[in-house]
């Protein structure tokens, strides 16, 4: 009797395990396969401003993005926080700015705070397929929780669950700096029609006139048009094959501004403004901001970005990020000012803070002894800044040029944009711009307080030593500092100043 009871006790215990596992599995199934969320894919590439036809560019040939335009919307006041690739999208990922995370400066370690997460951290954790094939590239090691797949040919959202959201990254390399002077990585044929010729290309006024920049000009072009040409329709054709286009919301957007000097690496607009289209598909046009086809002139940055993602998907946003979400239920309303930083670049130390509103752009050098563009042993193999150096030792730069040249620059700088939008006239000791310098003088200050810098010297080791320049003998090698933990003032949750 006794061994009878414990089997039947024994089945029922079962069965009753079978059917928990069952219902959690089902339960599991139904979140995972959700109608009611989109997909994203982020299409980006790499030191590219907003050169597009779309946008207004002249000698831009780029059909395929300007249609995705025509489609979707674009944003004219797009920026990243940062002029150079790793510092940029370690604020991309996180939703914050680098300096607060000790990832500011050009190659350097910071480690994260347990409760500092990636944004796909919290997608994954609502059932989303989280992928990123080409680049993370963050100044710090990519946490375990980050990707499903972070990098190779399995990053991508076809290996997904049947009917699992996705978020899926897709890097184009091919626009990179170093392209300009050497050769691509994928060869994409151009038609004579399609090719740049450097005598007629426009090159933009804050830098020379000369064949040789032209030429680094019109191969830049060229780079945007091969990516248009072969990689653009490729990864759209592959949402419309899976039959996933229909649910798919696409931004496509560079990390920073082109690959030439005064612009990556540096805080001018030419370094921080991106090119941003959203594509929203019919079943989802109900979240964008404007009808297809729109230019919207919202300011925002990537430290919004994640912020939004989390937005779009009907996801908490953490209250430690300090980006603004500008579409979804949780959108806010528009910022005021985006900020930009610039610390050490390789192996040259500077600090620079930018302020920029919808009209004006405030610089403050904390190194105004330190000259704009100091010896960079990469980015000197361009042709762009071996002309730059030569027009400099023959007396031959003026205007703009000739400021950023400069064996010094002022400890601040402001343009009206709305004027000077390649910011070369400084006018913050012009009397009629005070009550605008001394406005963004404190919003700067506010954000400065409100987002403060996390490497103070009692919380980073020493770094590696720089090895000596082999162009500039008169640099002797230094060495910098590397976060190698969480600085003291860190917490859970911090007080912004309004609107930054």
């Amino acid at each position: 009797m006794k061994r009878s009871t414990c089997r039947i006790l024994g089945l029922l215990f079962l069965t009753s395990f079978m059917l928990h596992a069952r219902l959690s599995a089902q339960a599991e199934g139904a979140e995972i396969n959700r109608p009611d969320r989109p997909n994203f894919l982020w299409l980006t590439c790499e030191d590219m401003s907003p050169n597009l036809g779309c946008y207004g560019d002249p000698d831009a040939v780029t059909p395929n993005l300007d249609r995705l335009a025509a489609r979707g919307v674009r944003y004219t006041l797009a920026f990243a926080p940062a002029g150079v690739c790793a510092t940029a999208r370690s604020s991309l990922i996180v939703g914050m700015y680098a300096s607060s995370i000790g990832s500011q400066h050009m190659r350097c370690t910071t480690t994260l705070p347990d409760f500092i997460r990636p944004f796909t951290t919290y997608l994954r954790r609502a059932g989303y397929y989280c992928t990123n094939q080409s680049k993370q590239d963050y100044n710090f090691k990519t946490p375990a929780d980050a990707w499903d797949v972070g990098r190779g040919p399995k990053a991508h959202w076809k290996y997904r669950k049947p009917g699992q959201p996705f978020f899926a990254v897709f890097n184009y390399v091919d626009t990179h700096e170093s392209r300009i002077r050497g050769p691509t990585r994928v060869k994409v044929p151009l038609t004579e029609a399609e090719r740049h010729d450097p005598a007629k290309v426009h090159v933009p006024p804050y830098l020379p006139d000369t064949p040789l920049i032209r030429k680094d000009w019109a191969r830049y072009l060229d780079l945007i048009t091969m990516m248009d040409k072969a990689w653009i329709p490729q990864r759209l054709k592959e949402l419309e094959e899976a039959g996933v286009a229909d649910n798919t919301i696409i931004f496509f957007f560079s990390d920073h501004g082109v690959g030439l000097p005064r612009a990556k690496q540096f805080v001018y607009e030419a370094g921080l403004q991106v090119p941003l289209i959203i594509y929203f598909p019919p079943r989802w046009r109900h979240l964008a901001p404007a009808k297809p086809g729109s230019a919207v002139d919202r300011l925002v940055s990537f430290v919004d970005f994640g912020p939004t993602i989390l937005s779009l998907a009907g996801i908490p946003i953490p209250k430690h990020m300090q980006g603004k979400p500008f579409l979804g239920p949780q959108a806010v309303p528009p910022r005021e000012y985006v900020f930009g930083i610039r610390d050490r670049m390789d192996e040259r130390y500077d600090m620079t803070r930018t302020v920029r509103d919808r009209r004006f752009k405030y610089h403050r050098h904390y190194m105004p002894f330190i000259p704009h563009y100091p010896w960079l042993d990469y980015m000197e193999q361009l042709d762009t800044a071996k002309e730059l150096r030569r027009l400099k030792a023959e007396g031959k730069l003026t205007d703009g040029p000739a400021f950023f040249m400069a064996d010094s620059k002022p400890p601040e700088e402001l343009y009206d944009l709305q004027v000077d939008p390649h910011e070369l006239h400084n006018v913050a000791d012009d009397p009629r711009y005070r009550e605008v310098l001394e406005r963004m003088r404190r919003v700067h200050g506010c954000a400065r307080r409100s987002t403060p810098d996390s490497c103070p010297s009692k919380s980073c080791g020493i770094g590696r030593r720089v090895r000596p320049s082999t162009s500039m003998p008169a640099v002797a090698s230094i060495r910098w500092n590397v976060c190698s933990r969480p600085p003291c003032w860190w917490t859970a949750a911090w007080t912004p100043c309004r609107n930054s």
